[in-house]
């Protein structure tokens, strides 16, 4: 408020020095030797005389400066503070003697404690004192204490403001903000400057982040007049997760929120996903040993214990003084790599740069606090201190400068109280959060004191709704966000005028951008997997096969899955042998021993016992395992594939088996669909292996062993469907692989999926937006 009178009274053109308007607490400071503490340290102090209960500190730190209401714990906390030179604000107040050398005038105070109405009249004996105080019910206690010391009273009874008022009423809190926005462009267009006009709240949230997000949208620059915990800030989560990390031995999945986060150095580039990938590879896993190995392998050396995490090591094996882990830890900002600053820099930008910095300066005065609140020389593991310093992080508040002129002011009702602004727009005016609701404080209970807060309310809206001087925008949300009717406030004698539509904003424009002719390559091998893909849904190819994109590896609980199971039972039916595949490929994908593990192992050896006991096949022809081909059928394409089992017959013919760790009905649905890989398979055996294609069957081993496929007619085959010939198969199968790669040649990426039954297996179902399409498709009358 006092950076706001400065620039307020400098646009006005009234000659006043900047140190000359100061808060009450700084005026006060040359005149006591007793400093200030800050929150935290309360908070400290509290936990310190009683260990338990964090939330009851925590209200207890934001009451104890009210000494009068808690005596003895006020008694107990001021003995403390004034050990280090430090006292709680009434103490200070009744210990300071101020001088006053010129006219004082208070202003934007809603009422004045005793302490501070023995400091007016202090200084009303050596000048003149001039305080407003507004006619609410909080103000009337020291109204008459102020006229009895002597002072004169004089009521402002005429009315200063006479702004135009329209009430507006959305469906919703997304359609208030919108408004809000698009009206705030409208005056912009229509002469106004941003700095002209302010949104009022009642409290912060939801409103302050939905406006946040609506502006940014709308390109309407804003100060948002908050603060944020200090723990919150990415720079101070990143610290302290590298301090939980080291305490809890290094958990490489502790390590891996870190990574991700920019203010890493590394999060969000190509080298962090390659590291993030690597390490989930390796879960569950500890100490700076692996993940040295993990940074070497990805390139990110930097990232790994032989880079700046090293030194961490020697905390854990340190006992310190309070005061010396403060020297130790505040040099932990140093992890943090130095910014890059552009040539060009955005506002987004320079403001995450200015909170960075002002959060690690925060975390080292932070440090300072808990070292002086422990106030003891006998050493202390870091696993003791470090509790405290969380505790303060998440007591402190951060304050980012913002010296922005022109920009929309966003602030809550408390702060607009000096505020005057030609247009105000004053949001969320609903039943529940202006009027709020309050209820007996249950440290002090005053009932008397609640129904003044409740009367209070009153005043705060007639207080917000009268800051405007030229227009006063009232508004509602009539649904809240589960859809559910709300009541707009009490305070609004009539119902708003209804918001029709949504405003969404201008899309932004940007310059076409110019990629070089890349001519496609004169050769393409395609797999029948890959070509399955694509005939299931063409974006579905395009995102695995052509942009590569790869799914994060799954966690250690669910990396035993169907494929992994699946290629365990083929390896073991070519190497005949389940156990030893099962142990190196439980080795090979980092798979915990655990309770799943070894029933999946016994699920295994059941199916492949039931497979080598089976003697459904009637043919004991000599077979092949594990057999790669690659075919061309076009110049430009070829085809490459690998054959469990091939059945040589004894006139030079050839029967394709094909496992699949699938259940009988799965089967089914392959030989009533596209029979691509089974056609492909057969072209394969007579084009590369030289043999004539008299069958293709696929086996499906889980649950029973289940054979169905297509043959031509041999003698004491009685399985699946018999034909005259295989050659239709063959052809159908050749020109749907050769369509599809005319199709992927000339740029066919689209979300189509053939079957929407399997989407929900697709890795790219979150990217594609399928449903989105979906309904967009119907309300246009082409459904996919």
């Amino acid at each position: 408020m006092a950076e706001h009178l400065r620039n307020e009274l400098a646009r006005s053109n009234i000659s006043i020095r900047p140190h000359r308007i100061l808060t009450l607490a700084k005026f006060i400071e040359p005149f006591t030797a007793l400093a200030e503490p800050p929150e935290s340290l309360l908070y400290l102090l509290i936990a310190n005389l009683n260990p338990n209960f964090p939330s009851y500190h925590r209200a207890l730190s934001a009451l104890v400066n009210q000494a009068p209401d808690l005596p003895e714990i006020s008694e107990k906390i001021g003995a403390q503070l004034a050990l280090r030179g430090m006292a709680l604000r009434e103490t200070r107040l009744h210990a300071a003697e101020p001088i006053a050398t010129g006219p004082i005038i208070l202003d934007g105070f809603f009422t004045l404690s005793p302490a501070e109405l023995s400091i007016l009249e202090e200084l009303a004996r050596q000048t003149q004192v001039t305080v407003t105080l507004p006619d609410g019910p909080g103000a009337h206690a020291a109204s008459a204490r102020l006229l009895a010391s002597g002072f004169t009273e004089q009521h402002l009874t005429a009315t200063l403001r006479h702004p135009r008022r329209a009430i507006q009423a959305a469906l919703s809190l997304e359609q208030e903000v919108e408004h809000i926005a698009a009206t705030i462009l409208e005056r912009v267009a229509a002469g106004r400057q941003f700095r002209e006009m302010g949104v009022i709240l009642r409290v912060r949230d939801p409103y302050a982040p939905a406006l946040e997000t609506s502006f940014d949208r709308f390109g309407i620059p804003a100060r948002f007049h908050f603060t944020d915990a200090l723990s919150a800030h990415p720079a101070i989560q990143y610290l302290t997760g590298l301090i939980r990390s080291l305490l809890s031995g290094w958990d490489h999945a502790d390590l891996l929120t870190l990574l991700r986060m920019p203010v890493s150095g590394i999060g969000a580039t190509q080298e962090g996903d390659r590291l993030d990938f690597a390490i989930r590879e390796t879960l569950p896993s500890h100490t700076l040993e692996s993940l040295d190995q993990i940074s070497l392998k990805c390139g990110a050396a930097n990232f790994g214990g032989s880079g700046p995490f090293r030194p961490l090591l020697e905390l854990t094996q340190n006992r310190l003084t309070p005061t010396d882990w403060y020297t130790q830890l505040k040099t932990l900002r140093n992890l943090i790599p130095p910014p890059e600053i552009p040539d060009q820099i955005t506002h987004v930008q320079l403001q995450i740069l200015r909170s960075t910095a002002a959060a690690l300066t925060a975390f080292e005065k932070a440090l300072d606090t808990t070292a002086l609140a422990l106030n003891t020389n006998s050493p202390i593991t870091l696993a003791q201190f470090w509790p405290s310093v969380e505790s303060a992080l998440s007591i402190e508040k951060l304050r980012v400068p913002d010296h922005r002129r022109n920009v929309v002011n966003v602030l809550d009702v408390y702060e607009a109280r000096q505020w005057e602004l030609p247009i105000a727009f004053v949001c969320g005016l609903n039943e529940r959060h202006f009027p709020q609701y309050h209820r007996d404080n249950p440290l002090l209970p005053d009932p008397f004191h609640t129904r003044e807060r409740q009367q209070e309310e009153h005043f705060l809206f007639d207080l917000a709704t009268s800051r405007a001087t030229e227009e006063t925008i009232l508004s509602y949300a009539r649904f809240n966000d589960k859809g559910d009717p709300q009541l707009r406030s009490f305070f609004l004698a009539e119902p708003g005028e209804q918001i029709q539509t949504r405003i969404l904003p201008k899309p932004k424009v940007h310059p076409a951008r110019q990629f070089p002719d890349q001519s496609p390559p004169t050769l393409r091998t395609l797999s029948p997997t890959s070509i399955e893909s694509f005939l299931q849904c063409p974006f579905q190819f395009f995102a695995q096969k052509t942009l590569r994109l790869r799914t994060p590896p799954e966690k250690p609980r669910d990396r035993l899955n169907a494929l992994v199971q699946g290629s365990i039972l083929h390896r073991a039916l070519a190497e005949d042998s389940l156990d030893q595949v099962f142990e190196e490929e439980c080795y090979k994908n980092n798979i915990p021993r655990t309770y799943r593990t070894e029933a999946v192992r016994l699920e295994l050896l059941r199916h492949f016992e039931a497979f080598q006991a089976d003697r459904t096949w009637p043919l004991n022809w000599p077979r092949q395992t594990e057999q790669q081909f690659e075919i061309a059928l076009t110049p430009e394409l070829s085809i490459r594939g690998r054959i469990d089992r091939l059945d040589r017959g004894p006139n030079n013919e050839a029967i394709v088996i094909d496992y699949k760790y699938s259940a009988a009905a799965k089967i089914r649905e392959r030989i009533d669909g596209d029979p691509v890989q089974g056609g492909l398979y057969l072209s394969a055996v007579e084009r590369f292996f030289n043999l004539h294609p008299a069958g293709m069957f696929y086996c499906g081993l889980r649950q029973s062993v289940t054979w169905e496929g297509w043959h031509t007619t041999i003698p004491g085959l009685a399985l699946g469907e018999a034909r005259a010939t295989l050659q239709e198969l063959i052809e159908t199968a050749e020109r749907q692989a050769i369509e599809v790669f005319e199709s992927i040649a000339s740029g066919a990426k689209e979300v189509r999926p053939k079957d929407r039954a399997k989407c929900r297996y697709c890795d790219f179902k979150s990217i594609c937006r399928v449903e989105s399409i979906s309904r967009a498709s119907a309300h246009s009358g082409n459904p996919q």
